[in-house]
């Protein structure tokens, strides 16, 4: 037994050592918008729509190439990235014939195009962008953006018009994320989180079976929070950034008893989310495209699920005292500044309650949890201390 114990601290503390490296560094979203803004900019890789996850630290790339040498580009440019501690490469490598079409437009029928759809891009109303020069299909961009959100948005919209090959930026923007632009405005967020999914699940391993019986209950929750949500952003000015999109519904695959979250990579692109990775059964893969679709703001919900037909093997069996001290011990490394959060852990699931000075806390206290060996799942219960967050 003690040997067994042992051997789960050292697996915890390597863990945990990750994470802290993560958590020390910049946000998951951001590091995702700098891969994805790389990518775009390179001329290896620019006309290719790849997506990118990222998991404390860990960056994931799928989607289709022309080449084994984009798809080598690919992860070498996301390597490179600032903070990025490992990389997957799930990317495919197609016939060119199944890629984008060639088109025949001339660089000032790009330029024009390009413009064009800037203008109309409505969530880039609050920024000021257009082409400065087309040369070959290479797109350069220029002006102001009022985010990082809006720089990475624009670099996609010019990407997306035919003809376009590569896309380079001039742009100026800020070079970091607001809680508010990620996380939202307001402790909605949290609260929409905990009555969908600690009210719907009884506090025991048997919760699994009451899904059924609350299958209403969700759908009416989370049109409630769908609405509340609209008007959170009405109110505050905030769009339903492509950021925001992803880091919410990681947080709901993390905190639903049905859905392995750690197993699924989420990517949004201009209000389209993209699952891709792996589910134990179709309900897995049913449940996730469900918990997506219902996400403010998205527009779609492209289904690249793999159902492995099993559960995965967990060698490890872990007491639920052994994972409370694993996810206490966790949340201490992170050092989340003006965090107060408490832990408890009944049935394998992990319940966490107390408060934090941002939402970004909140995201990465839930994350570093549910990443912990031998957690089943995660109910969130935390609140922002308003006090602690107007101190930072």
């Amino acid at each position: 037994m003690k040997t067994q114990w042992m051997r789960f601290t050292l697996i915890c503390a390597a863990t945990t050592l990750l994470a802290g490296a993560a958590a020390a560094g910049m946000s998951d979203a951001w590091i995702t918008t700098k891969v994805k803004m790389s990518l775009i900019g390179s001329s290896e890789t620019g006309g290719m729509p790849i997506n990118v996850d990222t998991n404390q630290g860990h960056v994931t790339l799928s989607g289709k190439v022309q080449s084994s040498h984009e798809k080598a580009a690919a992860e070498r440019i996301a390597r490179q990235s600032k903070d990025v501690l490992s990389v997957r490469n799930l990317l495919q490598v197609v016939p060119k014939g199944e890629m984008r079409k060639e088109t025949n437009r001339t660089d000032d029928q790009i330029k024009d195009a390009v413009n064009d759809a800037l203008d109309h891009e409505q969530a880039l109303e609050n920024s000021s962008i257009k082409v400065k020069s087309v040369n070959k299909g290479v797109v350069l961009l220029t002006g102001k953006a009022a985010s990082l959100s809006d720089h990475l948005r624009a670099m996609e919209v010019a990407r997306d018009v035919p003809g376009t090959r590569q896309v380079a930026s001039e742009i100026k923007s800020p070079n970091d994320y607001n809680d508010r632009e990620v996380w939202g405005d307001n402790d909605h967020d949290n609260d929409h989180n905990n009555n969908d999914r600690n009210n719907d699940h009884a506090y025991n391993s048997d919760a699994d079976k009451d899904h059924d019986k609350n299958t209403e209950k969700h759908e009416d929750k989370d049109a409630n929070r769908n609405a509340m949500e609209q008007n959170e952003h009405k109110d505050h000015g905030n769009r339903f950034t492509d950021g925001w999109i992803t880091a919410r519904t990681k947080m709901d695959f993390m905190t639903d008893s049905q859905v392995p979250a750690g197993d699924i990579n989420v990517d949004t692109r201009r209000g389209v989310v993209t699952l891709f990775g792996t589910v134990p059964n179709q309900e897995a893969k049913n449940r996730a495209k469900e918990i997506a679709a219902k996400i403010s703001g998205v527009h779609d919900v492209r289904d690249e699920l793999t159902v492995l037909g099993h559960e995965k093997n967990k060698a490890d069996k872990h007491t639920d005292s052994e994972i409370e001290s694993a996810v206490k011990q966790r949340l201490s490394d992170a050092k989340l500044r003006g965090a107060d959060v408490k832990v408890d852990v009944k049935g394998e699931a992990v319940r966490l309650t107390g408060t934090v000075a941002s939402y970004r806390d909140a995201h990465e206290a839930v994350a570093l949890a549910y990443h912990t060996r031998g957690v089943k799942r995660v109910m969130n219960e935390i609140h922002l201390d308003e006090k602690a967050a107007a101190s930072r």
